[in-house]
């Protein structure tokens, strides 16, 4: 199972600098974080979807703390 998740972050290059090193790949799932114009896209492919949604919730989670921190 994948998904495609496209964030809109001010700074992609800093965001994707902060959020990928904590996205590690594993023998379940596996990312793929690219910059864009206006954010991030982050591919995630699991082998279930009870995986695929942990996986979810966690790049969204390091979204907005990563958000929280740059705006402060």
């Amino acid at each position: 199972m994948n998904s495609r998740n496209r964030l809109e972050v001010d700074r992609p290059e800093t965001a994707r600098r902060s959020i990928e090193p904590s996205l590690r790949d594993g023998g379940k799932a596996s990312y793929q974080v690219e910059e864009h114009e206006k954010g991030l896209i982050v591919d995630i492919d699991a082998q279930s979807l009870g995986i695929l949604r942990a996986c979810n919730d966690t790049t969204f989670r390091l979204s907005m703390l990563h958000d929280k921190v740059m705006n402060r």
